[in-house]
C-alpha cells in the first residue's frame, strides 16, 4: 500500500477536503470598515494534502491554491500563519509567488522574524490572476470570465510530526491589505501575525479585543472572512452577503450557533439572482 516505495520517509496520502473537491476562503477587504460586504473581494479556493511516513507522522503538507474571484481595487497579498508550527519545525517551504519585494524569508521559506510559520502565498493577487478586461475578476456575470494559476505550497518538516499538529483549527488564512505588510485581514477570532498594527483594533467597524481573544468582527459579530470546506457561491459585485443569503445575519450574529448551513441551496436559503 506503499504510495512511495522507493523513499523511505514518505509511504501515505491524505487530503482535504477529498481528492475531487475544494474548499473555499473569502475576504472582504475594506476592515477595519464593512464596506460593500459582497464578500468577493477575494474568494480563494484550496486543496490539501499531507504525506505521513510509514510510522503515520506527516513529512510534507502541501497546498494548491486558486484564485475563484477578485471584486476589489486593492490590490491585496495572501497568505497564512499556522498557530500550531513554529519556523525551526520546517525544513523548506517552496511555491511561493513574491514577486513585489515587500516580503523577507528566512532560509527555510518561511517569513523572517515571525514567531509562527508564516508562509506568504503571494505578494500580490495580480501576478496570479488572468483579468479579461477591466478591474474585476469574475464578480460581473456580464464580463467575460478570468483564470487563475495555482500555486502549490510545500511544506517539508524537519522531524516528521504528529498529524494532530496540522489540524485544520490551527490554519489562519489572511490578506494583507493593498500590500500594506502591517495591515492583515484574517477569519474570526484568528490572531494576526506579529507584524501587524495592533492600533488599527477597534476602529471604524472593528471590534476586536486582543485581550479577550476576539478578532476580526464587528459588535453584532459580522466577520471580515470564511472559510467553507466545499465550494462557495459568491455573490455578484456590490451585492451585500445578507442579501444574497438570507439566513447569514443570523447566522453570525448567533456566532454560528444558528443556520450553520445558510450557504447551501435549500429553498427559502439564498436568492439566485444576486449570486455569481
Amino acid at each position: 500500500l506503499d504510495e512511495y516505495p522507493n523513499d523511505p520517509l514518505r509511504a501515505f496520502n491524505s487530503y482535504f477536503p477529498d481528492q475531487e473537491q475544494y474548499a473555499t476562503i473569502a475576504f472582504e477587504d475594506l476592515w477595519p470598515y464593512k464596506g460593500d460586504y459582497d464578500f468577493n473581494d477575494l474568494v480563494m479556493a484550496i486543496e490539501a494534502s499531507y504525506v505521513t511516513s510509514a510510522n503515520d507522522l506527516v513529512v510534507d503538507l502541501k497546498f494548491d491554491f486558486s484564485v475563484k474571484a477578485v471584486g476589489a481595487s486593492l490590490d491585496n497579498g495572501f497568505g497564512f500563519q499556522y498557530e500550531s508550527i513554529t519556523p525551526d519545525m520546517l525544513a523548506s517551504v517552496t511555491g511561493h509567488v513574491l514577486e513585489e519585494g515587500y516580503v523577507n524569508l528566512a532560509a527555510n521559506g518561511t517569513e523572517e522574524g515571525q514567531s509562527k510559520a508564516v508562509v506568504i502565498v503571494t505578494e500580490s493577487i495580480n501576478d496570479v490572476i488572468n483579468r479579461p478586461g477591466g478591474s474585476f475578476f469574475n464578480t460581473i456575470p456580464e464580463n467575460p470570465q478570468g483564470t487563475s494559476d495555482t500555486i502549490h505550497i510545500v511544506m517539508t518538516f524537519d522531524e516528521p510530526q504528529d498529524p494532530a499538529l496540522i489540524d485544520l483549527d490551527y490554519f489562519n488564512p489572511f490578506i494583507i491589505k493593498s500590500k500594506n505588510r502591517s495591515v492583515e485581514i484574517h477569519l474570526p477570532d484568528y490572531p494576526p501575525t506579529d507584524f501587524m498594527d495592533t492600533d488599527i483594533f477597534g476602529t471604524g467597524d472593528d471590534a476586536s479585543n486582543p485581550i479577550a481573544g476576539i478578532y476580526y468582527v464587528t459588535t453584532t459579530n459580522l466577520p471580515w472572512a470564511m472559510f467553507l470546506v466545499e465550494p462557495f457561491d459568491y455573490p455578484i459585485e456590490k451585492v451585500q452577503i445578507i442579501d444574497a443569503y438570507n439566513h447569514f445575519g443570523t447566522w453570525a450574529e448567533s456566532g454560528g450557533n444558528l443556520y450553520n448551513d445558510w450557504y447551501l441551496n435549500y429553498s427559502g436559503y439564498r436568492n439566485s439572482d444576486e449570486i455569481y
